[in-house]
């Protein structure tokens, strides 16, 4: 449990600047401070600094202008793809017969879906890690607030929003996994990881 404490207090001193992350973890290692009470000063430090941050202009331009408009269009492009990929994953999974393979016509049909989604997630995920890049690299030391919000506000679309689904397709969104959890699967793995690890790869970057 000690090691798991410190290595959080390692990580969320990450969010201060250089000089002083090294001062301050340089000090409790020094002063032998429990790891509880490290992590919990660390936190507070953290906490002030960031709160400081947002008394300036540029973070909130960041965020307002850039972070929560990318966040909801990426939301409202990933609630558009799990809501389409719905459809056929309905049909292909819970509806499969051999003639999706045996057949000419069905066969082409299944690989050109296939395609289709395959290139729209893989645009997808690239759209959110260009945004994540640019959300970090307008306001450096609020990176990781930003990449936040785009993982967060991007919820929005998923969570909110009640499409008007035509009946034809009732059956298929009647379904509690492609009408809620599908969504928010396709939100978390193709806008929020490649978000943050665009948001990480910023920092790294930086910090060589």
């Amino acid at each position: 449990m000690t090691k798991i404490t410190w290595s959080l207090v390692h990580k969320m001193s990450a969010l201060l600047e250089d000089a002083e992350r090294e001062v301050v973890v340089g000090d409790l290692i020094e002063s032998g401070e429990p790891a509880g009470q490290a992590l919990f000063q660390t936190f507070g430090l953290v906490a002030r600094r960031q709160l400081e941050l947002w008394q300036h202009w540029r973070p909130w331009l960041a965020l307002l202008a850039l972070a929560l408009p990318l966040a909801i269009a990426l939301g409202t492009l990933a609630r558009r793809l799990a809501d389409h990929s719905a459809i056929y994953a309905w049909l292909y999974a819970n509806n499969w017969t051999n003639l999706y393979v045996t057949n000419a016509a069905a066969r082409t049909d299944l690989l050109r879906e296939g395609g289709w989604t395959l290139a729209s997630c893989s645009l997808l995920a690239g759209a959110a890690w260009a945004a994540g890049l640019v959300a970090a690299r307008t306001s450096r030391r609020t990176a990781w607030m930003n990449g936040a919000l785009l993982c967060l506000g991007g919820l929005i679309p998923s969570l909110l929003i009640n499409p008007d689904y035509p009946p034809w397709h009732s059956a298929v969104f009647a379904l509690p996994f492609y009408r809620i959890a599908l969504p928010v699967i396709v939100q978390t793995a193709l806008v929020c990881i490649p978000a943050l690890w665009a948001v990480r790869f910023n920092n790294r970057l930086h910090n060589i």
